[in-house]
């Protein structure tokens, strides 16, 4: 046993240096993966946007108006000129037919007003049916087929004749209400009308057209691959043919291959509060022919002012891979005016046109008015031999991590962890490169500032100081090291599917809290390098006495905590002063550095100067990790392009450095000053 003992202190005191081998390798293996990254997001077309607007909200915001129709063409013909090139043509109803002016629709109640005792043969007291007139003869021949499908095959609701004073029409077996919700194909005769405009179509499909017909969705999708429809935006929570029953599994992979068949792709739609049920399935099964849209909700429009709205929409395209921006509106009342206000000409409008409008924006940022085109995925030759050297890496970083705090356990963990390792990817290979991805995320940032305490306890030790350059030279050599972890994160989770956010980097949270905890572990208790000190010194902290100001200073600390917590991801809140600052360097510098690298970098910075003369120094590193959390972070949103990543980090990292160095020399004045007032 002593002799097993032994051989295991000699080779892990040799493991730090060939554990470094091994992570250094595993970046070399990793490049293949990022370079991928990168030519799949510029994948040949798609710096093209497209804009489409909601054409059920046009229908409706007519109908506020004395002369519909001269109202739709007026905003189809200002949106065609503004660079909407597309509209969004849902699955048709009653509801949405009435308003368009090709029916009319009554009650029984109505009818029998209108028709008087004289009818009562059609209208027929106390029945609740569905009267319905069409607008003129060819409007009835272009629609009569839409409603003998829904109702009368589909439903299997009876439909008899009716007419009124010389208009033709139908008498519908169902509740009134109930007619409205019934979803039918998109109305033909829209459709027609848009691209006599010049426009694109979108079709917004649901999966409420039930019972589920194949032949039926074969029927819809050839037409609209015949009306030119290139993409589907899937309407509701479901697409078209999800069912959580076992006996209906074959839907979806039919609905998928009658989509490959047509030349049809999706549009993921970003933000939402849960995924539509069954996307992902049909965004596999149609090799990921996928683009991500924005939707600018109603609410938008009418609250924010034209240029908010307009750098919302560069901001989605820029920094978040969109490719289909899709406006909604709606009618409110404008009190102070007396109107009824559509907010299109007020803001919308305004937002896209001009020197300051976004379309003139995504012109000079390299964009262009288009069809939305997808990403198409590079592949990466022996990718999955490579990703299995990334992952040994990763483990490799790890241990050399754990060997920080306890040295004795470093080769220990290597071994444990190479088995966790091999078992998590038996069980599920894609939550192994998901955890291994935020191993990878944690341990980097993590070690880079905790090689940077102990190097300053070191040098501080054997009485060598350190200038403000010195500092600068630390805060590039932790940001090598955490590209490292970058690296490891990038090359793991490489597949398309990050890049839709069809799947997401997990462990956000984890991520940005687990570093701060160890580091601070590290500076309170580690830091002597020796184990029985770091012991003592944790038995001391656990046995202190707390004081009134430890009370304070604790809340003062969980506070802080608190709100760094709250502001990662997408749901944090910022002050309007930030929001304002963050528009500033947007607009300056391409793409804003993150608010915590310029408190992170400027901390670490006057950390390590400080650290070199003072041991208490060192609790300036636990907020120096912040930045570099931050910095990682920043490369796990993979729904933003590489080149936006590395310009953000790059703008974070030099803006840093100068307010670190003003913050040292602010402290060096301080200190003179305050010396030369302590000696009079």
């Amino acid at each position: 046993m002593r002799k097993l003992l032994n051989t295991y202190q000699q080779w892990n005191r040799t493991s730090a240096r060939w554990l470094w081998i091994v992570v250094l390798v595993a970046v070399l293996a990793a490049l293949p993966m990022n370079f991928g990254r990168l030519q799949t997001e510029t994948t040949e077309g798609t710096d093209q946007v497209e804009f489409v607007f909601d054409y059920r909200d046009l229908v409706e915001l007519s109908t506020y108006r004395s002369h519909p129709e001269e109202y739709r063409r007026e905003q189809l013909s200002r949106m065609k000129e503004l660079g909407i090139g597309s509209m969004a043509v849902y699955e048709s109803t009653l509801e949405e037919l009435r308003n368009s002016g090709r029916i009319q629709l009554f009650t029984q109640q109505e009818a029998l007003l209108l028709t008087g005792a004289g009818a009562a043969s059609a209208v027929q007291p106390g029945r609740n049916r569905t009267y319905l007139l069409f607008a003129d003869a060819a409007t009835g021949k272009e629609l009569e087929p839409l409603l003998r499908d829904t109702f009368q095959k589909r439903l299997e609701v009876g439909m008899q004749p009716w007419s009124l004073d010389g208009r033709s029409g139908y008498i519908l077996d169902i509740a009134y209400e109930d007619a409205l919700m019934k979803p039918m194909f998109p109305d033909p005769i829209a459709i027609q009308q848009l691209r006599d405009s010049g426009f694109q179509i979108v079709a917004r499909l649901s999966n409420r057209m039930q019972p589920f017909s194949v032949e039926r969705v074969e029927a819809m999708l050839a037409y609209l691959q015949s009306q030119g429809v290139k993409r589907i935006l899937f309407d509701g929570t479901e697409v078209t043919g999800y069912s959580d029953s076992p006996a209906d599994r074959e839907q979806l992979p039919q609905v998928a291959a009658l989509l490959n068949k047509n030349g049809i792709g999706l549009a993921a739609i970003e933000l939402l509060k849960a995924p539509q049920k069954g996307f992902n399935t049909l965004a596999n099964q149609t090799d990921y022919n996928v683009v991500r849209l924005t939707s600018i909700q109603e609410a938008e429009v009418a609250r924010l002012t034209p240029d908010k709205l307009s750098e919302r929409i560069v901001l989605a395209v820029k920094d978040r891979n969109i490719r289909m921006v899709f406006f909604n509106s709606r009618a409110g009342k404008d009190t102070d005016k007396a109107v009824i206000n559509d907010y299109l000409e007020d803001t919308l409008y305004k937002a896209l046109e001009g020197p300051d409008g976004a379309v003139r924006k995504l012109e000079n940022a390299g964009f262009k008015l288009g069809l939305a085109q997808p990403f198409v995925e590079h592949d990466v030759p022996m990718s999955k031999l490579l990703k299995v050297i990334v992952m040994i890496g990763v483990v490799a970083l790890g241990a050399l991590l754990i060997g920080e705090f306890i040295g004795i356990l470093r080769l220990a963990a290597f071994v444990v962890g190479m088995g966790g390792a091999a078992a998590l990817t038996v069980l599920s290979a894609p939550v192994a490169l998901q955890a291994m991805a935020l191993a990878a995320g944690i341990s980097a940032p993590t070690l880079a500032v905790i090689r940077i305490v102990r190097w300053t306890e070191e040098r501080r030790a054997a009485g060598a100081g350190g200038g403000a350059l010195v500092s600068l030279w630390k805060l590039l050599q932790a940001l090598a090291l955490t590209f490292v972890g970058i690296v490891f994160m990038v090359g793991l989770l490489d597949h398309i599917q990050y890049s839709l956010q069809l799947q997401q980097y997990r462990g956000v949270s984890l991520h940005h809290a687990v570093p701060i905890a160890l580091v601070a572990l590290y500076v309170l208790a580690f830091r002597e390098k020796l184990l029985g000190a770091a012991f003592n010194r944790l038995k001391e902290l656990l046995t202190l006495r707390i004081s009134v100001w430890m009370v304070i200073a604790g809340a003062v600390a969980a506070a802080a905590g608190w709100y760094y917590l709250s502001r990662t991801g997408n749901s944090g809140q910022a002050s309007a002063f930030e929001l304002l600052f963050r528009s500033l360097l947007e607009e300056k510098l391409g793409a804003r550095p993150r608010f915590k690298e310029l408190m992170g970098h400027p901390a670490l910075i006057l950390g390590v100067f400080l650290a070199l003369r003072y041991r208490w120094g060192a609790l300036l590193l636990i907020a120096g990790v912040v930045g570099q959390l931050s910095v990682s972070g920043t490369f796990a949103h993979f729904h933003t392009p590489l080149a936006i990543s590395l310009l953000r980090v790059f703008n974070g990292a030099w803006i840093g450095a100068i307010i670190g160095l003003a913050l040292i020399a602010v402290w060096t004045l301080g200190r003179r000053s305050w010396l030369r007032w302590a000696a009079k």
